[in-house]
C-alpha cells in the first residue's frame, strides 16, 4: 500500500501538475497574448472534453480515497470513452480546416496541443485507477 500511495503522489504531485502548469498554462497564455479565438465548435469540444477529463479525475481521487474497485474499473472504462471523443475532436478540427475556417487554421496547434495534454493528464490518473486495481487484486 505505501507504494501505491508513493506511485499516486508522482502521478498528482509531479506529473499531472507538470502537464497542467508547463504545457496547459502556456498554451492558455499563447492564445491570449496573440488574442486568438477558437471557433465556437471548437471551443465547445475542447470545454466539453476538459469536463470529462475533469470528472475522470475526481473519479480516480475518489477511487483512491475509498479503496473502490468499481470506481477505479469506471475510470478505465471512461478512458476508453474519452480517446474516442479526442479522435472525433480532431477529426472535427480537420473539417474546419478543410472548410477554410480562419480562426480553425490560427489555432490548430492550440486546440490539438490541449487535446494531446488533457490526454496526458487522463493517462496518467488511468494508471493511478490501475494501480488502485493492482493492490486491491493482490491484497484479496
Amino acid at each position: 500500500e505505501a507504494m501505491l500511495h508513493a506511485d499516486i503522489k508522482n502521478v498528482f504531485k509531479y506529473k499531472g501538475v507538470d502537464i497542467i502548469s508547463k504545457n496547459i498554462l502556456s498554451i492558455a497564455e499563447k492564445k491570449i497574448r496573440k488574442g486568438m479565438r477558437f471557433t465556437e465548435s471548437g471551443f465547445h469540444e475542447i470545454e466539453e472534453f476538459y469536463e470529462k477529463i475533469t470528472e475522470n479525475v475526481k473519479l480516480t481521487l475518489s477511487a483512491f480515497a475509498r479503496s473502490d474497485v468499481e470506481l477505479a474499473r469506471k475510470v478505465l472504462q471512461n478512458r476508453n470513452l474519452i480517446k474516442s471523443e479526442e479522435f472525433e475532436s480532431r477529426q472535427n478540427h480537420f473539417l474546419r480546416l478543410a472548410k477554410k475556417e480562419t480562426q480553425a487554421i490560427e489555432t490548430t496547434s492550440l486546440h490539438l496541443d490541449l487535446l494531446s495534454n488533457l490526454c496526458s493528464i487522463d493517462m496518467n490518473i488511468s494508471n493511478v485507477a490501475r494501480l488502485i486495481l493492482e493492490e486491491r487484486t493482490k491484497s484479496n
